[in-house]
């Protein structure tokens, strides 16, 4: 499932470590507090209460049957994960923008 990939942290600590990111989940409206437990993108850098992507991630307007069905990020559509969390691929991957330019321009980009 797509949540058992998506780390895991504390909004004081996503805070530190990225002093921009939004003090409100995109998804309840609600202001994050320094304890929260937040699920940090890898993707586009957006936090969301952990509980609210985690429904997120399992809603289906059509079926409930837990799967994977918002594979997108809330905000700005970005994908939930990086390929390397997809595939379990080490963790120095390439960001998603980097495998767009690759499927668009080839290996010509590689050193």
């Amino acid at each position: 499932m797509i949540r058992d990939n998506l780390v895991l942290t504390t909004y004081g600590d996503a805070k530190q470590r990225m002093p921009w990111v939004s003090d409100t989940c995109a998804v309840c409206l609600c202001e994050h507090k320094d304890g929260d437990d937040v699920r940090e993108l890898r993707n586009c850098c957006h936090v969301f209460h952990q509980d609210c992507i985690d429904r997120w991630v399992g809603y289906d307007h059509d079926h409930d049957d837990g799967d994977d069905n918002h594979k997108t990020c809330p905000v700005c559509r970005a994908p939930l994960l990086t390929c390397s969390q997809s595939f379990g691929w080490p963790n120095n991957e390439p960001s998603w923008a980097v495998d767009r330019l690759l499927y668009l321009f080839g290996d010509d980009l590689l050193p």
